[in-house]
């Protein structure tokens, strides 16, 4: 099974991915950002916005899940922001024709909470220059994030708040409900 976790910049994804693999036996984590980081690799003559937009990303994306899923017979937990509705169709229309569970999970915050976390972060504390265009970039998706907001939760499986939560807490919120349906 997969479980993909939904949300914008600073809503606690890769956090709580990480805390699921502490919670959950077996679980991995698949990071469909090194796919974007390939296709960066192979494809940045071609220009794009989002390396999403690049047509072979989403199939990538969601082949990539669907064989790691078969190959290990174990959980796979997703953490990566779509939003843009048609690309998440594209991709868990693939994962239900070959009949690949995936439990959707939105990971939602305040934007006052979303914004402090974003400029509070570091992403590449070697280079300020990098960290603060990565910064100004995942700021200027929340507006897009807040018009994508109410279709994300009516797909989700799950809608959590992470306000006031911290990562383990939303791990095991996860967790429950994922055990529940499974």
């Amino acid at each position: 099974m997969l479980i993909w976790l939904n949300g914008t910049f600073g809503a606690g994804k890769t956090a709580t991915a990480n805390e699921l693999t502490e919670v959950l036996a077996d679980c991995r984590v698949y990071d469909p950002e090194l796919v974007g980081a390939l296709l960066r690799h192979s494809l940045g003559d071609i220009p794009v916005d989002d390396f999403q937009d690049w047509t072979p990303w989403r199939p990538l994306v969601a082949e990539g899940a669907i064989q790691l899923a078969r190959f290990t017979h174990r959980p796979w937990v997703v953490p990566q922001t779509l939003l843009r509705e048609e690309y998440y169709q594209e991709i868990f229309d693939r994962f239900r024709s070959e009949e690949v569970s995936a439990f959707m999970v939105l990971l939602d915050a305040e934007e006052e909470v979303l914004r402090d976390r974003i400029e509070k972060s570091d992403e590449f504390a070697d280079d300020p220059a990098v960290s603060g265009k990565v910064r100004d970039w995942r700021l200027a998706h929340l507006r897009t994030y807040a018009q994508s907001r109410d279709w994300m939760a009516s797909v989700a499986d799950l809608v959590i708040d992470t306000s006031e939560l911290t990562a383990a807490q939303a791990a095991k919120t996860v967790l429950a409900e994922y055990l529940r349906t499974a």
